[in-house]
């Protein structure tokens, strides 16, 4: 039996309310995720902001990077223009947890390709096979869960300031892709991130010059040459 006018009507009214209803809840769901997102953006800024000392910078960011991205392992990369080297200054390994050889060369190469072209890169490869020496505390469930069945990814956002690139964020993680949710976030904290390492830098600086000066004045030096 066709349904009357006043049915099809009726039927017309509640699709487009649903409609109206769908897309609210749709708009809802990403509001809460953009409120999350920034919460936890300036919960990370914030304490990286606070840090002056570099290690202990790069490595908190790395533990909070961790945390928020949910990826295996974060670390902290700056480059050497003199020596054109890599170095890594903060990783999210748990102390006395070596990264595996391979996933440092993949997460360096990645790093470079990063810091050469200012760009984010990526790149998706071959599981990464368990180490066999037997990493601690919760790393070890990564070779329980399979680890070794899912592609790692690689994730690199270069880190700018005033038109230089000074290094990189690098994220590993097993399993799908990095999202980009995921390369927006860190993206947007790479800029903060660059200011407080060359805050840190320049406390540094100041602190071996005020040692300095302050050894050459101690009493009992022979200044007579």
């Amino acid at each position: 039996q066709s349904p009357t006018e006043e049915q099809t009507s009726a039927l017309n009214f509640f699709a487009a309310q649903a409609a109206i209803a769908l897309e609210n809840a749709q708009l809802h769901q990403e509001t809460e995720h953009r409120a999350r997102e920034l919460q936890a953006l300036w919960e990370v800024g914030q304490a990286v902001a606070l840090k002056l000392d570099l290690d202990d910078l790069a490595t908190t960011l790395a533990e909070r990077l961790h945390a928020v991205i949910q990826a295996d392992d974060c670390c902290l990369v700056l480059y050497d223009r003199e020596s054109d080297e890599i170095v890594t200054v903060g990783q999210s390994l748990p102390a006395g947890a070596g990264c595996p050889p391979n996933r440092s060369l993949i997460c360096a190469d990645v790093a470079r390709t990063a810091i050469s072209s200012s760009q984010v890169a990526t790149r998706s490869g071959e599981p990464e096979h368990p180490s066999t020496d037997a990493p601690p505390d919760n790393y070890a469930s990564v070779a329980e869960r399979g680890a070794d069945a899912e592609a790692s990814n690689v994730l690199s956002v270069p880190m700018t300031l005033r038109g230089q690139t000074m290094g990189s964020i690098c994220l590993f993680k097993q399993g799908g892709p990095f999202q980009n949710d995921d390369i927006r976030f860190v993206s947007a904290l790479a800029g903060v991130t660059a200011i407080a390492i060359e805050n840190a830098r320049s406390y540094a600086k100041e602190r071996r010059i005020a040692d300095t000066l302050q050894s050459s004045f101690l009493p009992g030096r022979d200044f007579s040459g």
